[in-house]
């Protein structure tokens, strides 16, 4: 498994995994991601030319923040979300920022425990990384 940059050929399979994670009503549509992929840090987790989750986020002054992270249903529990918070942290931080936010639903607890376990410190209605 490698993660890479997103690329503009990924978009379709970035759609479908969100449709997967999120139900309608809550998912990004598809012109926010073709948005993302080319003004954000976008970065994809693939197996051979299989796209298993994704992660975008951003850097304003010394601070980070991550939109979203998503990996497909059947690959969860295999490393894919962690490698992905670990691939855009490190992004973030060659790019200067010191602080990195992300919010997440407390009824999401495979998220909860991802993002503690990463050593994000939760407050009412975030995570910092610091």
């Amino acid at each position: 498994m490698i993660v890479r940059k997103a690329e503009p050929g990924d978009l379709p399979f970035i759609v479908e995994i969100e449709s997967l994670c999120f139900p309608e009503d809550t998912a990004f549509p598809r012109r926010m991601f073709a948005y993302l992929l080319q003004y954000s840090i976008a970065l994809v987790a693939c197996q051979r030319s299989a796209v298993l989750g994704f992660v975008m986020g951003y850097i304003s002054g010394r601070g980070g923040a991550i939109y979203t992270l998503d990996v497909h249903p059947f690959f969860r529990r295999r490393g894919v979300g962690s490698m992905l918070l670990a691939a855009i942290e490190e992004e973030l931080a060659v790019r200067g920022a010191r602080a990195i936010r992300l919010e997440v639903a407390i009824e999401n607890p495979e998220a909860l425990r991802l993002y503690h376990k990463a050593g994000y410190l939760c407050s009412p209605e975030t995570f910092d990384f610091i």
